[in-house]
């Protein structure tokens, strides 16, 4: 029997969690929970969308005892942190999840809640936090350090020994020079080229970012 899990969100990342799921074939998804109660009773992908995250007790109490954060971000990650958080104070843990068409070398470490989507990269040396969205056809060259919380995000391209702190954005198709530092909390543009830190909680952009 496959272990049971919930997935956090009901929105267009909640799909490709799902998708990765599904691909996966190692977990039974149970329910979705979603904070829009005009989800509630629908469903994502066949999956019933039950009510909001206020059920997670309730979700325990049934014998479920993993969750997946299933939101994905567009600038802060403030919203995907609170959603792990609140799961982990239910009772319930998380599991990397990794896409079958993922690239990823043995010698890397992967956090608790965190994704590598279908096409990413990670190569050797490689240091994942929890709760980390590696989003499609990104790549993460050697030795980077990401940090919890933080979304790469579809098509981004880091060089080796990046740090992004936790809970940074970096945005579709950036590229991030070697050595680089992207500080706590900092959101860097889609398309952005990054050839020096960016302090915490800035927002660049553009070539090169500033």
């Amino acid at each position: 029997m496959k272990p049971r899990c919930v997935i956090l969100g009901a929105g267009g990342h909640a799909k490709v969690v799902l998708d990765c799921l599904e691909a996966t074939q190692k977990m039974e998804v149970a329910a979705v929970l979603d904070s829009n109660p005009k989800l509630w009773g629908q469903e994502i992908l066949g999956i019933p969308i039950r009510g909001s995250d206020d059920l997670l007790t309730e979700i325990f109490r049934e014998g479920i005892r993993l969750f997946f954060v299933g939101v994905g971000s567009i600038r802060e990650t403030t919203v995907r942190q609170k959603l792990y958080e609140k799961a982990l104070t239910a009772g319930l843990d998380s599991f990397a999840l990794l896409h079958p068409k993922a690239i990823c070398s043995p010698r890397t470490q992967i956090g608790k809640g965190s994704l590598l989507c279908a096409g990413a990269v990670l190569n050797v040396g490689v240091v994942l936090g929890q709760n980390v969205i590696i989003n499609t056809g990104a790549i993460v060259d050697h030795d980077c350090r990401i940090d919890n919380h933080v979304h790469i995000a579809p098509g981004v391209t880091l060089s080796g020994s990046v740090w992004v702190q936790t809970g940074a954005h970096v945005g579709t198709g950036a590229s991030v020079r070697q050595n680089i530092i992207i500080g706590k909390g900092a959101v860097v543009g889609a398309g952005a080229v990054v050839v020096k830190n960016v302090p915490a909680g800035a927002v660049v952009k553009g070539i090169p970012a500033r």
